[in-house]
């Protein structure tokens, strides 16, 4: 016998099989023709100069449209077709895209370096394949990538795709971020290397490269990066716990113009018995062959980290260094004079101040020392020395005896603010540098013990101190930590209207409300602000785990016709009470309240951009 057959004679009555049958196929009939009203409204809706005649007509079946058949599976397939179809883009938008994509591509070019944020060159990118293949080179030209995981992702995807690779000119690689990375998170930092020997063989055009690992790569690299990339000229990496190779192809680059030797730490934390000073190490003649003898167009140099550092190394010989274009210097927790001890020589050296005054052309001098005898404890210059000194970074005392406080415009103290008492003399040294535009500060006033002060005050005597600021870097671990309502209201009391930027880090509390609501307020007190950031740590800066963010919140003051604050483009990046990590990209319209279920539902939808913004501008 053959397979069941079932037969039905029209007038009898119909069996349960055929009954089911009939019944599914009219439930699915009924079902696309609601689909189809749906459609009507939504499309005549979106389209209302378009879609008027309704989609069914009386006497006219689905069928005979040709939307969809009785069989379930095309006519969900002839239903999309038909969605497709009609909601087709506009030709006229098609042929003004059309247009413009016509315009030469240098245009684009300009265009696109005109735009300071690349998630709008890749918004723009986005619109049309053309659009993207002009500014696919501006997309992956300065690639940061400052987590773990972008470390894998990024580099695993230029190596799959060398046409992306060889646009990459300056290239920053942050395996185990102290910052973005968990504390019970370690990424093998050799599998890092590996991805960057093969993928930097497709990067020709690369003229910058930075190391920021725990620990120095492995030295292949170097040898790598020297014979792949012919306009390599500057050049960075950190140095961890183990031993300088006297051998390393790190020193045979020859005519850089910028040179970094940054000492990594582990932990932010502070040393706990100062007056203990590691020992003294030196770094490999090879190394000062190479920065003196082989780079005499050097324009940026920095040894060393930020202070009390884990190394101690000797770098007296850089005395002895000229470069007539040097333009930023940078030097850590170093030492580059003997101890009063061992102070005793038949052979003058030239001195720190000798080196300084050898090179007017500085504009930029960080001195991270952290205190004793193989430092400089003061800067004993000439008047007429260092005629272009513009930004400087280092402790109160040196910026006292600056030789031309006037000139500075951008000050960075890397002295930990302590004490009450010491703000007076903050700020009457602040009052003397008039000239003053950019601030960078960081103060904790529970150091020893937790406290109530008012904070308001605090931050209205240091606005006032500089009236002429339009930025301003204010980091305060003080616990417990102040409302920043309370920054927002110093701001407008002491009116500073010069002021356009901050970047404000402080403790998290759980008294923080949410970071919009902060924000808008900040606006409603200051409309003169243009964009602001807002960094919640969860660890203080004596914590071993070091300095990470809990809530971080970027803020971009969009203007109306009449130049009045009246939207905010916003970025979150944060850590939920169940330790998970989210992103939120959003735009905001000053004097609506706030649909955070909206935003929640935008969360996902940036998951990939906030990957793709792994590849971020560097500042040049």
């Amino acid at each position: 016998m053959g397979g069941y057959e079932h037969h039905q004679h029209p007038n009898s009555t119909c069996s349960s099989i055929g009954c089911g049958h009939h019944t599914r196929q009219s439930h699915n009939l009924r079902q696309s023709r609601r689909e189809l009203r749906r459609a009507k409204h939504s499309i005549s809706a979106r389209y209302p100069e378009r879609y008027k005649a309704p989609l069914l007509t009386p006497g006219t079946s689905p069928t005979t449209m040709g939307v969809f058949s009785p069989s379930r599976s095309r006519s969900i397939s002839r239903v999309k077709a038909f969605f497709l179809a009609r909601a087709a883009p506009d030709p006229r938008s098609s042929k003004l895209l059309a247009s413009i994509e016509r315009l030469p591509p240098d245009v684009f070019q300009e265009i696109a370096r005109r735009i300071p944020l690349l998630r709008d060159i890749l918004n723009l990118s986005l619109t049309s394949r053309s659009m993207r293949a002009l500014l696919i080179s501006r997309l992956y030209r300065n690639v940061d990538l400052k987590t773990s995981k972008q470390c894998k992702v990024v580099l695993s995807m230029l190596l799959k795709h060398p046409d992306m690779a060889r646009h990459v000119t300056k290239l920053i690689v942050h395996p185990n971020n102290i910052e973005w990375t968990a504390t019970d998170v370690s990424l093998n930092e050799s599998g890092v290397v590996d991805l960057l020997v093969r993928a930097i063989r497709y990067m020709p055009s690369l003229h910058t490269f930075f190391w920021d690992g725990v620990e120095m790569p492995d030295d292949y690299l170097w040898l790598v990066l020297r014979n792949s990339c012919p306009l390599l000229k500057n050049i960075g990496t950190s140095v961890g716990t183990q031993r300088l190779d006297p051998a390393s192809n790190l020193y045979d680059f020859t005519d850089l113009t910028s040179f970094s030797f940054i000492i990594k730490k582990r932990s932010l934390a502070l040393v706990s018995d100062p007056d203990t000073l590691p020992d003294i190490e030196k770094i490999p003649k090879r190394f000062w062959e190479m920065i003196i003898e082989r780079c005499p167009h050097l324009e940026r140099l920095a040894i060393g980290g930020a202070a009390p550092s884990p190394r101690l190394f000797d770098i007296r010989h850089i005395t002895h260094g000229r470069w007539p274009h040097l333009r930023c210097l940078t030097l850590g927790d170093l030492s580059i004079q003997p101890r009063k001890r061992r102070r005793v020589s038949w052979i003058k050296e030239p001195t720190f101040t000798d080196f300084l005054l050898a090179h007017p052309s500085l504009h930029k001098l960080n001195l991270q020392y952290a205190g004793g005898d193989h430092f400089p404890t003061a800067l004993i210059l000439p008047p007429m020395a260092l005629p272009h000194l513009e930004a400087f970074t280092g402790t109160l005392k040196y910026v006292a005896t600056l030789p031309n406080p006037s000139l500075i415009k951008s000050l960075s103290l890397t002295s930990l603010f302590y004490s009450t008492s010491s703000i007076p003399y903050l700020c009457s040294i602040l009052e003397s540098l008039t000239s003053l535009s950019s601030l960078s500060i960081w103060f904790d006033l529970s150091f020893n013990a937790k406290i109530d002060h008012d904070h308001g005050s605090l931050l209205r005597d240091l606005l006032a101190s500089s009236p002429q600021l339009s930025h301003l870097d204010l980091t305060c671990y003080t616990y417990p930590s102040f409302d920043v309502k309370e920054f927002s209201q110093a701001i407008k009391d002491t009116e500073s209207a010069h002021l356009q930027s901050f970047i404000l880090t402080k403790m998290h509390s759980p008294e923080d409300g949410k970071m919009l609501n902060t924000a808008t307020q900040i606006i409603h007190d200051n409309p003169h602000l243009r964009n602001f950031t807002l960094r919640y740590s969860q660890d203080s800066c004596r914590s071993t785990k070091g300095i990470r963010p809990r809530q971080v919140g970027e803020f971009g003051v969009g203007l109306d016709e009449i130049g009045n604050p009246s939207t905010l483009a916003v970025y979150e990046w944060g850590v939920s009470s169940l330790s998970t990590r989210y992103t939120r990209r959003y735009m905001h319209k000053l004097g609506e309240r706030p649909l955070f279920s909206s935003v929640r539902s935008l969360s996902s939808r940036y998951s990939l951009r906030s990957q793709k913004s792994s590849i971020t501008n560097v500042s040049e």
